[in-house]
């Protein structure tokens, strides 16, 4: 799955080549750091709707969860970059809801709409 990243659409490309595409693995299990690479697919620039960042980064996640196998939604980011309104949105206002409001209602309706299915939930 991407690797979604947030900021500026001019300075994509140099972020990219500086930090996203030489991000270095862990150690440990790893062994000395290793050259793993995470390139990103995705920029958003600041405007971008919260249902925009839904469909392109954690759709694909709950969908194949929806299809039995396993998957996560991570935030991680500097502190005040937007991690918590990304994931959790403003729930009075419909199109400023979050990653996680908008699984919950993705789940459910997916659900609802497949009444010959079951679904368990651990």
């Amino acid at each position: 799955y991407p690797l979604c990243a947030f900021g500026s659409l001019r300075r994509a490309a140099s972020i990219n080549a500086e930090y996203m595409g030489n991000i270095r693995g862990l150690k440990g299990d790893l062994g000395s750091p290793s050259q793993r690479h995470f390139p990103t697919t995705e920029y958003f620039a600041q405007n971008t709707s919260q249902e925009d960042i839904y469909d392109k980064c954690s759709r694909p996640v709950v969908d194949s969860v929806l299809k039995g196998y396993n998957g996560t939604i991570f935030c991680y980011g500097q502190t005040g970059a937007g991690k918590t309104f990304t994931m959790e949105g403003e729930l009075a206002e419909d199109a400023m809801r979050g990653i996680i409001p908008r699984t919950f209602d993705h789940l459910f309706c997916e659900i609802a709409a497949s009444p010959n299915k079951t679904f368990h939930a651990r």
